[in-house]
């Protein structure tokens, strides 16, 4: 377990280096477009579960994009605008999760592929940018479930990570235009509609509050995709499962002899001695001795 745990952490540093290389490469443009609709799909989602009347969703060519309702619930609008980081962020999480997992990978493939294919063609206007974007994207990952859980597995984890980074690469928005960005347009919304730091510019106030809105949406993020890491690498193990980690973990690091932990099995208990069920005996013998 501990040295599987190694080699995720490995191939997960791997392709953050190789994203990270390849950042400004012109072919990411189609991947960070990717995460940009899934975004943007999260703001129409929310959207029409609030109960408003969905316009359009449009995705630009220079990373960016725009959900256009109407009729949107007054108190609802900080939730709808929050949806599009938060929801990027569970994205990433999930695909995480599911590709270092690796069991049935194919079908996470698979229900990443059909809910872009059903949202890019429920939210998007037939041949836009936006549409031909999520319908290709939707392809490649029913490819990627047909491959079989080892592909499914790698695709998850690159495009979970990329979703991740970008999610928190995104928030330099704040950075670059406040004003523009969707903290900026909640904050504007909050000068708006409250009575907030009376004494301070209109300016002034949206600034303030749309740092603070940034930083709230940045800590959401990273605590979430840090949560799917954690479960990811450091899983609640169930008694039988700690002891089969302990004796694999035991033999891998020659602090017990092979010979020695199969004596052990052949008595019917564990390292310590205590009695283990004879179908646990058997799933040890089998992974103690994968040559078999």
């Amino acid at each position: 377990m501990n040295r599987n745990r190694s080699i995720g952490f490995f191939f997960l540093f791997s392709i953050c280096f190789a994203i990270f290389s390849s950042w400004d490469m012109p072919f990411t443009k189609y991947w960070k477009a990717l995460v940009v609709l899934n975004h943007e799909i999260f703001h129409a989602i929310t959207s029409l579960l609030t109960g408003a009347k969905f316009a359009s969703l449009i995705l630009h060519a220079n990373e960016s994009g725009e959900t256009i309702t109407s009729g949107v619930w007054k108190y609802s609008i900080p939730l709808v605008y929050s949806a599009g980081y938060i929801g990027s962020s569970l994205t990433g999480g999930f695909l995480l999760y599911s590709g270092l997992k690796k069991k049935n990978a194919r079908y996470s493939c698979l229900t990443f592929g059909i809910f872009l294919f059903l949202s890019t063609i429920t939210f998007s206007q037939f041949k836009s940018y936006a549409f031909m974007i999520g319908i290709s994207w939707s392809l490649f990952f029913f490819l990627g479930a047909i491959a079989g859980d080892a592909i499914g597995s790698f695709l998850l984890v690159l495009f979970g990570t990329a979703f991740s980074l970008y999610s928190i690469y995104d928030m330099s928005d704040f950075i670059r235009s406040m004003k523009n960005s969707d903290a900026g347009i909640l904050a504007g919304w909050i000068v708006e509609n409250f009575v907030v730091m009376i004494d301070v510019p209109i300016t002034e106030k949206i600034s303030r509050i749309g740092y603070g809105i940034s930083i709230c949406w940045s800590m959401i993020s990273l605590f979430i995709i840090l949560y799917f890491l954690k479960i990811s690498f450091f899983p609640k193990l169930s008694e039988n499962e700690i002891v089969i980690e302990k004796f694999l973990s035991s033999i891998e690091s020659g602090a017990v002899n092979q010979d020695v932990a199969e004596w052990f099995l052949k008595k019917g208990v564990d390292l310590d001695g205590r009695p283990i069920p004879p179908k646990l005996v058997k799933e040890l013998q089998e992974k103690g001795n994968p040559n078999e």
